[in-house]
């Protein structure tokens, strides 16, 4: 379920990073519809007043804070500490959940050379304050932040989680996501993509 509401985060920072609008909704208005693609559970989102700030003239970075304090303290962390205390689920997984997505958002999506979008990723994972995500004192996503590591047997770069997320028992391929450690340590890690 992480890896699916990580998308919200996915939307988020997509629309204040390429619009620089920040959105307000809060858990009451959002709305997950259940589908499945090709045998995936893939929700799509829903909000119900939806509403989008852009941002003032003048002092982004303070208005940024304020736009990631809603994101991951409001939004994510109450979903993540209740899925932590349900499932038993360790928040070092849960976090690296939304922490894969940024990756994605921000190295793959949104144009590298965007000066924003650049400037807002090496802040919301190196150095924003942990308060912003919640009861942290430090940044959760910092932990993630490897760079990727070139696996010859792949021919790719990728980055080797940390932590499995456990898709490998979900389905009926019972399949490792190509990132998983438990994956990878089967190959040698390579050299350190410096690209």
């Amino acid at each position: 379920f992480m890896k699916r509401f990580a998308f919200v985060a996915v939307i988020y920072l997509y629309a204040l990073s390429s619009w620089n609008k920040r959105l307000h909704f809060n858990l009451d208005s959002l709305y997950l519809q259940s589908s499945k693609r090709e045998g995936n559970w893939l929700p799509e989102y829903y909000f119900n007043h939806l509403l989008a700030e852009s941002c003032p003239n003048g002092d982004r970075v303070k208005w940024r804070d304020q736009a990631l304090e809603h994101l991951f303290k409001e939004i994510l962390s109450p979903i993540l500490e209740s899925l932590a205390q349900e499932s038993k689920i360790s928040r070092f997984i849960l976090w690296e959940n939304i922490a894969v997505y940024l990756f994605w958002l921000y190295e793959k999506v949104l144009e590298p050379q965007q000066t924003i979008g650049k400037q807002d990723y090496q802040y919301i994972v190196e150095q924003a304050p942990g308060e912003l995500f919640g009861t942290y004192k430090r940044n959760p996503l910092q932990l993630y932040t490897d760079e990727p590591v070139f696996l010859e047997e792949l021919n790719e770069s990728i980055r080797i989680r940390k932590t499995c997320c456990f898709t490998y028992r979900l389905g009926a391929k019972r399949t490792y996501c190509k990132t998983c450690p438990l994956y990878c340590k089967k190959f040698s890690t390579g050299k350190r993509n410096k690209n």
